[in-house]
């Protein structure tokens, strides 16, 4: 599979490019390479969090066409912000910002819009990784890794369907009903004896992202300030009220 992999995206213009182009892209493409393989040796099923990348789909959508078992995730962050962020002269060492994978380009981003799209990428995910603010309050270099994205991430997806991004199916499936499939977990379809795990999301409610409008005791995200339309209301699970 991965010497086919490469005979199909490699350019015979310049050989080797895309061993190049693999090594600057950190871990992400060979370490889903490497488990995409062991996958299809072994016939079993493998699912690929936080693809950031276009080489990962490509790979992915490559490995799917196979009959490779592989289910695939990106996270909110992936799609509403890119490494242009952290090129800007006011937000570049903003370390709320910083993630591995790292933000990507427009070019990444809109290879996981089409991915979504097309089912190559199956769910998303909140990739929540809350941090105490001493934690980010320090070096770029030295700041651990991770956005706080519980609070935010349906608000932001919903964004992208009202913005045209991304189809309100694509929205319905990869945050409810693509996690059950992969996972084995219940579906609530509101039928009797069905678990009472639901909540309520509003479209139309706007607020703004502040520290004191997260629930999550972490505040580490880069949206602070910005205006979002659409906010979960409440939350139950197995019929408790979280939210």
């Amino acid at each position: 599979m991965a010497i086919k992999y490469v005979s199909a995206h490699d350019s015979p213009d310049d050989p080797g490019g895309l061993i190049r182009q693999v090594l600057d892209m950190g871990p992400e493409f060979p370490g889903s390479a490497r488990d995409i393989l062991l996958a299809e040796y072994l016939d079993l099923p493998i699912h690929l969090a936080h693809i950031s990348c276009r080489k990962s789909v490509d790979l992915i959508r490559f490995a799917k066409a196979r009959g490779v078992k592989v289910t695939a995730e990106t996270a909110p962050h992936y799609l509403v912000l890119t490494e242009g962020y952290l090129e800007d002269e006011a937000t570049q060492y903003d370390t709320n910002a910083k993630v591995n994978p790292p933000l990507r380009t427009p070019d990444d981003q809109q290879a996981l819009f089409d991915a979504l799209a097309d089912g190559t990428i199956d769910i998303l995910a909140t990739d929540h990784a809350p941090h105490a603010a001493h934690e980010k309050e320090t070096e770029f270099d030295v700041a651990p890794c991770g956005i706080t994205g519980l609070d935010t991430a349906l608000s932001v997806t919903w964004a992208l369907v009202t913005e045209g991004k991304m189809t309100r199916d694509t929205f319905l499936r990869a945050w409810t009903t693509g996690p059950c499939a992969i996972f084995g977990l219940p579906v609530n379809t509101f039928a009797p004896g069905d678990p009472a795990d639901f909540f309520l999301f509003d479209p139309e409610e706007e607020w703004t992202v502040t520290p004191s409008a997260l629930y999550s005791k972490g505040k580490n995200t880069p949206l602070t300030g910005t205006a979002l339309k659409g906010r979960v209301k409440t939350h139950f699970i197995q019929g408790k009220k979280i939210v």
